[in-house]
């Protein structure tokens, strides 16, 4: 695993596109396939903001949630197929990104692109207590 952020530039805000972008490119030097975008890192923002307004959780426990893209590839590429991965984090008003590295894709019998939401445990402790006035009511 190659890590192309510096220690400098260890959370970027994905306001500054431009940083981004150049992230990106450090982590898709060298590679010609299964490279990540701009619009995936936004896409993945936009999902999980929409997470967060579909369970109505409030901006103060969104604080530290982190995401992470999951790629898996066939069980035919055998540890040779690599993938861009990022990793963005909820600081109290922007999102960060933290992480842009290759590394190799895990397998599985088929192919599948996934996104992982890192919930902090504030944000479980508001879940189990929204879980629980609902059973009470």
């Amino acid at each position: 695993m190659t890590n192309f952020m510096t220690k400098k530039s260890k959370r970027i805000n994905t306001k500054n596109t431009e940083k981004i972008e150049n992230a990106i490119a450090l982590g898709n030097s060298r590679a010609k396939a299964r490279l990540i975008e701009l619009s995936e890192i936004f896409s993945a923002i936009v999902r999980a903001e929409k997470y967060f307004s579909d369970n109505d959780i409030p901006k103060k426990y969104q604080k530290g949630v982190k995401i992470s893209n999951n790629v898996a590839v066939c069980n035919s590429y055998r540890n040779k197929a690599e993938y861009t991965f990022f990793g963005l984090e909820k600081g109290s008003k922007y999102w960060f990104l933290t992480d842009c590295y290759r590394e190799n894709c895990s397998h599985c019998s088929y192919g599948k692109n996934s996104l992982i939401l890192t919930k902090t445990e504030i944000l479980l402790k508001f879940e189990r207590a929204r879980i629980q006035e609902n059973i009470e009511i």
